[in-house]
């Protein structure tokens, strides 16, 4: 006898509660007897499901990458802002007065002096932005990964162990 076909709309129904059995550990077999169809129609729903989930995950990390880099964008943006203005030359202006009374009316302008200096620009935004582009590129995953050779605490190579005669299937 050929198990019971669902109906576009029964499946759409009984798929979330299949999922949800599925994903508490029922298997295939129980899913179909307790759904009442077919132990290969409850592998294609979980084949679905697998497929659905990796494209919710892909997106969401697609979305958080995204974001990841905007605000990287925005702190970059920031930091040659400020990298720019660091290198505007400074201006002092001084004030003398004379005079002993606590108001500004009792005191006397005696000389007001302008210095302007050069200034260079604070390295640490650039390193600012340095560290942003590393965060990029590790997030893009533009570097290769490291190679971390087996050491012990002390530096030494960690011995290594051949095995012969091992099925590796059976472990």
């Amino acid at each position: 006898m050929a198990a019971k076909k669902f109906t576009d709309k029964e499946r759409a129904e009984v798929m979330p509660r299949v999922a949800k059995d599925w994903a508490r550990g029922m298997t295939a077999r129980e899913l179909g007897e307790k759904y009442g169809v077919s132990e290969r129609s409850i592998k294609n729903y979980i084949a679905a499901f697998r497929a659905e989930w990796k494209r919710e995950i892909k997106l969401a990390t697609e979305t958080v990458m995204a974001r990841k880099l905007a605000e990287s964008q925005d702190i970059k943006a920031e930091a040659w802002a400020e990298w720019e203005r660091s290198k505007q030359n400074a201006e002092k202006e001084v004030t003398k007065t004379e005079g002993t009374g606590e108001s500004e009316t009792a005191q006397a302008l005696v000389e007001r002096t302008k210095t302007v200096a050069g200034q260079c620009g604070d390295p640490r935004y650039l390193s600012v932005i340095g560290n942003q582009l590393d965060y990029e590129s590790n997030l893009l995953g533009l570097y290769p990964p490291k190679k971390i050779a087996p050491t012990t605490p002390e530096g030494d190579l960690l011995p290594v162990k051949v095995v012969v005669g091992i099925d590796h299937d059976k472990i």
